[in-house]
């Protein structure tokens, strides 16, 4: 035989050795039995659809705000043309009691403040 396929054959039952030694040496991680897990799977998808029932009562109460903010956006909106009106009515109810004489201002508060 020659050296080299002595070295080789050498070589490959030190090989082999290393990797026998090796399985023996390091523990193999246990399969836990296949119901196991499988009650896992079943807990974990219970768990999943209560969040998925949870996400949508959150996702409807989310709309319902949003509706609201929505609907406090337009009233102040609103209130900004509400506001020029009424400063208009009253710049000219100013004007008005500038020029009015003082049976017409008594006539005004008098319907004002009912006395």
């Amino acid at each position: 035989m020659s050296k080299f396929l002595k070295y080789l054959l050498i070589g490959l039952g030190v090989f082999i050795g290393i990797i026998v030694l090796l399985n023996i040496i390091i523990p193999k991680p246990k399969m836990s039995n296949t119901s196991d897990i499988e009650s896992k799977i079943k807990a974990l998808d219970r768990i999943n659809l209560e969040l998925i029932k949870k996400q949508t009562v959150l996702d409807s109460v989310d709309a319902e705000y949003r509706a609201r903010i929505e609907d406090i956006e337009t009233r102040l909106m609103d209130i900004g043309q509400s506001k020029i009106i009424i400063q208009k009515v009253y710049s000219d109810k100013i004007q008005k009691s500038k020029t009015s004489s003082p049976s017409d201002l008594d006539t005004f508060f008098r319907d004002r403040y009912k006395y």
